[in-house]
This record gives C-alpha cells, sequence and structure tokens, in this order.
C-alpha cells in the first residue's frame, strides 16, 4: 500500500478513535441533561436518517467535481466543530441538533473517501486494503470505548469531549495534509475527449487516452507533468 493509503487509513483511525469515545455513552450522557428513552433513541435516528439521506446527495454533487477529494477535509472539519459543541449542549434539542450536524459532516466525507481509497489501490491489494480499511474502524472504536469509559468514570463529560474534539481536529489536519499533497502530486492524464493543454501547444484526442507525438505506456498515454487540479480542469472541460 503507498502513503496516501496509509495516511487515509490514519485520518480515518483518528475519527473513529475521536467518535468511539463517547460511544454507549451517549445515552448515559442525554439522561444527564435530562433526555428520556425517547429523546435518546430521536437523536441517534436523525443522525442515522441524515446520513442515510445525505450519502447520495452528496455523492451526486462531487461527482466528477474538482472538489470531489476536497470535501473529504470540510467534512472532517465539519464533524470537529460538531464534536466540540457537546460541551455547549444542556438539553436534549441541543443534543438533536449536534447530531444532525455530525450527519452531515459523515455524509459530506465518506463517499469522497471511499473514492479516493479505491482510486489509489491496485489490483494485487485491493481486497487487502478493503479489509484493513473495513476491520479498523471495528478494532479502533472498540478500543475507543474502553477509554471513552475510563474517561467519563475518573474524570467527566467535559473533559471526554475536548478529548474527542482534539483527537478530531488532529484528523482534520491529517486530511488537509493529505488533500494539499493530492492537489501537487503528477497525475496520470488521460481523456476520451478533446482538449488542450494549457501552453495551447499539443492536444490528445484518442478513446484511450493516447496523445499524438508522446511516447505510449501500453494502451494507456502516461503523462506526469500536470497535476491533478489541472487534469481535473480539463476533463471538466471536455465534459462540458
Amino acid at each position: 500500500m503507498n502513503r496516501t493509503i496509509r495516511l487515509l487509513l490514519i485520518a480515518s483511525s483518528l475519527w473513529y478513535l475521536g467518535e468511539g469515545l463517547l460511544g454507549p455513552l451517549f445515552a448515559v450522557f442525554a439522561q444527564r441533561i435530562g433526555g428520556d428513552v425517547f429523546d435518546i433513541t430521536s437523536a441517534w435516528a436523525a443522525y442515522l436518517i441524515v446520513c442515510g439521506l445525505a450519502y447520495p446527495v452528496v455523492g451526486r454533487l462531487v461527482n466528477q467535481s474538482r472538489w470531489k477529494f476536497r470535501v473529504i477535509t470540510i467534512g472532517y472539519a465539519m464533524n470537529t466543530v460538531c464534536t466540540f459543541c457537546y460541551l455547549l449542549v444542556h438539553t436534549p434539542h441541543q443534543l438533536l441538533v449536534v447530531q444532525v450536524g455530525l450527519g452531515l459532516a459523515e455524509a459530506i466525507s465518506t463517499p469522497s473517501w471511499d473514492a479516493y481509497f479505491a482510486s489509489e489501490l491496485t489490483e494485487s491489494d485491493d481486497t487487502f486494503a478493503w479489509g484493513i480499511a473495513s476491520g479498523h474502524t471495528q478494532i479502533v472504536s472498540g478500543i475507543a470505548i474502553a477509554i471513552g469509559g475510563m474517561i467519563a468514570k475518573w474524570g467527566s463529560f467535559h473533559a471526554l469531549f475536548i478529548t474527542m474534539g482534539c483527537i478530531s481536529l488532529l484528523a482534520t489536519l491529517v486530511q488537509a495534509r493529505i488533500s494539499w499533497r493530492e492537489e501537487r502530486r503528477p497525475a496520470r492524464l488521460g481523456c476520451a475527449h478533446r482538449a488542450r493543454w494549457p501552453s495551447g501547444a499539443q492536444y490528445f484526442d484518442s478513446p484511450l487516452g493516447v496523445q499524438r507525438g508522446l511516447p505510449r505506456h501500453g494502451d494507456l498515454q502516461l503523462h506526469y507533468v500536470l497535476t491533478l487540479g489541472e487534469c481535473r480542469d480539463i476533463e471538466r472541460e471536455c465534459a462540458g
């Protein structure tokens, strides 16, 4: 697995570590602020429903967009803000609003994270990498729940939420670094349409993305002269 995949897994692990610290303690906290069984289930249901509804909407909006991978950092940042907002929750209604915000944050980041992760895989390690991607969430969440219980028992929910927020902030910084590297690293360039290079000097228009007058690499033409951001600008222009 390459460096980008490892960084994506690190950012994801930090997300689940911060989120998992609350875990089943969510019900305890909801009762402490005056919530009953209905308040607890309503807040959790709102989180899941918002996630489920927003997933395809976000996926549709960012598909083929230059923001396709940048929105991951936006989702992580929103998750950080909403996590710190637990410190301001004093009523069940406020808790409901925070849960909706957390649901939106996950829906913003997850589809693009999955797409980014998949784009970095090769056939030789794709199932193994997805196994790690799926398994690490369970392991990290289990560890986080145990740690969260200790913090709540010997500390306070205030300390727990600060810890969660700081971990989430660290995850956001790691993901922001990934996005920064993504926009600046060389990319493979292929387009099934005619498009013009920024220099205006050369063109490419093969169904296989093979450019005229330049060396071939198998069935695809590889170029390492444009950043991914510039490639997406060209591809968007082609599609338009």
